[in-house]
């Protein structure tokens, strides 16, 4: 007669040797097996990532610098430009949080090449207003493109995100990206007004155009890289908690918003306020240095534009030395005094030495601040696969 202690054995052991338990045992090893990804292919990967925000930051950069040739070409006065700035904003605050969701959903490879699509067609559009010297018709392009842009914001540091882990070569990677961005901003907002005084005024956002086509082919060719890296190598891992490294969530986290950490709201904070004194800058320095050192539009847009980018050489070695040794929030609080002792110079003083100190005294801190706030949120995370939210909540408040 068979006893019940045998009876639950055969269940035991029919359940172990189940299709289904092989199945994900076999998938479980095979990714197990496969090698994690060369530093060739990360360094790879960071390249592609960064060329494709090199073409996008060459058109933010022109509106700001552009400011008193948009007030004459399209007959606006300081309050529609300023709701030509705002319109972009506003596309960025309401948005901006539905693709942090969809990019930690959907994953980044994916958000930056359908959002660049976006952001090239919205870049058309600015370059026919200019054209035909249309108001209305740059603010829906303005709309269309920050569409666009709001996707690869979020969507390049979740790829980094997936690939980097904090102080194992995620602030590295940032400073070199944000090298190549900052250099795309650079000639953009450089060349503008020679570009206006030589060629013509609408010519300046054809050719951001066309720089915005080279970043579509970069696009694709990061999206079959990304996809094909997936199905060779196996699983990336933080060396300091020995979590995966995911590219993607597998299903939509509404609710993690309200799970971030306390330290992640305190950074934040932080950046409510540093990152809208630096947008204001931004927005107002070409003609604020026209006024206050008495020089054209073409050489104020070289002075600003090496104020806020001339030390772009520096980002790097600032982010290997986070990897290396930390301390961000002392990185973080200097750069909060320095943005604020540069902008009380500007109020308070009038000189040409006065406003000169100012602008050096921002140009050095504008330098390492957004790549501190980045760090410091992927830092503060306990899940890496909500980095996408994280940063579209970051960027929604800023941008409000």
């Amino acid at each position: 007669m068979e006893r019940p202690e045998d009876t639950i054995k055969t269940v035991e052991i029919t359940t172990e040797n189940s299709p289904e338990a092989d199945t994900d045992v076999s998938s479980k090893s095979s990714i197990e097996d496969k090698p994690p990804p060369p530093w060739q292919w990360k360094l790879a990967a960071v390249i592609l990532v960064s060329l494709i925000r090199f073409g996008s930051s060459w058109g933010s950069g022109i509106t700001a610098t552009m400011k008193t040739s948009l007030k004459r070409e399209l007959k606006i006065g300081n309050t529609q430009y300023a709701l030509l700035e705002a319109s972009e904003n506003f596309v960025d605050s309401i948005l901006i949080l539905i693709t942090g969701f969809a990019t930690d959903r959907f994953g980044g490879a994916s958000m930056l090449f359908y959002g660049n699509i976006v952001y090239s067609l919205g870049s058309l559009l600015l370059a026919a207003a200019a054209h035909i010297r249309s108001y209305p018709f740059m603010i829906v392009g303005h709309v269309i493109s920050a569409l666009g842009d709001v996707s690869t914001q979020v969507a390049q540091y979740q790829v980094f995100s997936s690939w980097f882990a904090p102080s194992n070569g995620f602030a590295s990677t940032l400073g070199l990206e944000l090298m190549v961005q900052k250099l795309g901003a650079f000639a953009g907002s450089g060349t503008s007004n020679v570009i206006r005084k030589n060629v013509g005024f609408s010519w300046v956002y054809w050719i951001a155009f066309f720089v915005n086509l080279f970043t579509n082919v970069v696009c694709a060719i990061f999206f079959w890289f990304a996809r094909y890296s997936s199905g060779k190598f196996g699983e990336i891992r933080d060396p300091a908690t020995g979590k995966r490294l995911a590219s993607k969530s597998k299903r939509l986290q509404l609710g993690k918003v309200f799970e971030l950490p306390w330290t992640y709201w305190s950074i934040l904070a932080y950046s409510l306020f540093t990152t809208t004194t630096i947008v204001v800058f931004n927005a107002n320095s070409t003609e604020l240095a026209e006024q206050r050192f008495d020089i054209d539009s073409v050489k104020a847009g070289w002075y600003t534009s090496l104020v806020r980018y001339g030390g772009f050489f520096l980002i790097p070695v600032l982010g290997v030395f986070v990897d290396l040794f930390g301390n961000r929030i002392t990185l973080m609080a200097a750069g909060g005094v320095g943005v604020l002792t540069s902008m009380a110079l500007l109020s308070f003083t009038k000189t040409i030495p006065g406003a000169t100190a100012a602008f050096a005294i921002f140009g050095v801190f504008f330098i390492y601040s957004p790549m501190s706030i980045v760090d410091g949120i992927r830092t503060s995370l306990h899940e890496q696969t909500t980095f996408g939210t994280a940063y579209a909540t970051k960027s929604m408040m800023s941008n409000s």
